[in-house]
């Protein structure tokens, strides 16, 4: 097992925490921090058990359940961070992605876990629900930005916790999202959010905003092709190779049609362009998407829309390198936190590829690969490190 510690490429990133923090708390966290990034298992006591400087896995499970500090302190910390770090991005298109994951556990001890439909499973599993707002800054980082809880009603009424939807805790993201200081008003910024989040109050919120809509709709929805026409279902505007047009994209083929189209769900904000596409192999079937930016072209739409996977990715590299699933806590606050303490370390990681010469390229996996080797150069050439006082 290599020994682990702060290494002296993060120590600025990590030291802009400790005004929100005790330094009792401070310490704790980086600790914590760095173990998610290079531990080899991301739970508490092997945690603890890899840092230089051991210590009982007793005082991390206190700091992660403490009462002694509030979640939003570590949530605005990140938040700030991820504005500061990105105000001087060139300006350019920005994009922020809503979407949700479940995260499935074992023990029905755990507060706020409940039996949640998995698509990918085909039945209900007990998990956690996350739901996420991630920004695709100008300069092509992707930064976590925001995050909630999901819990169902029985459950909240079980914990005697406020019940939100995750309508309603999308709404709220996109409600408290600030911008980077250095954008300036003209410069676009797109949200992305797949059908389930396609409705009448996250339309009106993002348009509040002054910003634009991308997302996938069911085929399904009611809509109107021209004024006086009836509505009609989706699912009716046909696409062949009579009616639709042909796009390379990516080294693959789509045929497609765009309309201009009422949707009535959306209310006063239902005008609206409805894209029906799809791969052109003959496997894929049609995919309805719709945006507010009626003059959009075709080529831009589909990038766009397919742009919306990156939280697919960031998903997938944050439970297999930083243990967004692993953690075994059992409150609801500790929960919380384990999941903010992994947004903070995938952006340290982009802090890595940001400031050290020939990170830039490098996979989150990779990245996690080489704080660890740095973590044992450190140790072997007994590096002091003095910015981390000890408890």
């Amino acid at each position: 097992m290599k020994l682990l510690t702060v290494i002296p490429e993060l120590q600025p990133f990590l030291e802009r925490l400790r005004p929100a923090f005790s330094r009792r708390q401070f310490r704790h966290l980086a600790r914590y921090v760095i173990g998610l990034v290079a531990s080899r298992r991301k739970t508490i006591r092997s945690i603890a058990r890899s840092t230089t400087d051991r210590f009982d896995q007793s005082s991390l499970n206190r700091f992660m359940n403490s009462g002694a500090w509030e979640t939003e302190a570590l949530s605005e910390a990140c938040k700030t961070m991820a504005l500061e770090d990105h105000k001087d991005c060139p300006g350019g298109e920005m994009l922020l992605i809503i979407d949700d994951t479940l995260l499935e556990k074992s023990g029905e001890t755990m507060e706020s876990v409940g039996y949640q439909y998995s698509a990918k499973d085909g039945e209900s599993i007990l998990a956690h629900d996350l739901v996420s707002c991630v920004m695709v800054c100008s300069c092509r980082q992707v930064v976590p930005v925001d995050l909630r809880q999901y819990v169902k009603a029985k459950v909240c009424e079980e914990e005697k916790r406020e019940f939100k939807t995750r309508i309603e805790l999308a709404r709220e993201m996109i409600e408290s999202f600030t911008i980077p200081a250095s954008r300036g008003a003209s410069k676009r910024t797109v949200v992305l959010f797949d059908s389930w989040y396609l409705c009448k109050e996250i339309v009106d919120a993002i348009k509040r905003r002054g910003w634009h809509f991308v997302s996938e709709s069911k085929s399904n929805r009611n809509v109107r092709t021209a004024d006086g026409a009836p509505f009609v279902n989706a699912s009716a505007i046909g696409l062949s190779e009579a009616d639709g047009s042909t796009m390379p994209f990516r080294e693959r083929t789509y045929l497609h049609r765009a309309l201009d189209v009422f949707m009535p769900s959306l209310g006063i904000n239902g005008d609206v362009r409805l894209m029906v596409e799809r791969e052109m192999d003959g496997k894929d079937e049609n995919h309805y998407v719709v945006t507010d930016m009626t003059g959009i072209s075709a080529e831009e739409l589909l990038s766009l829309f397919k742009a919306r996977h990156i939280t697919e990715e960031f998903y997938r590299d944050a439970k297999q390198n930083l243990g967004l699933d692993s953690y075994m806590v059992r409150g609801h606050e500790a929960t919380n936190r384990h999941w903010w303490a992994i947004f903070l370390a995938y952006m340290s990681l982009n802090q890595l590829k940001r400031t050290v010469l020939g990170l830039e390229d490098m996979t989150v996996g990779q990245l996690c690969e080489w704080v660890e080797e740095r973590c044992e150069q450190i140790k072997w050439n007994a590096v002091i490190l003095p910015s981390l006082p000890a408890t």
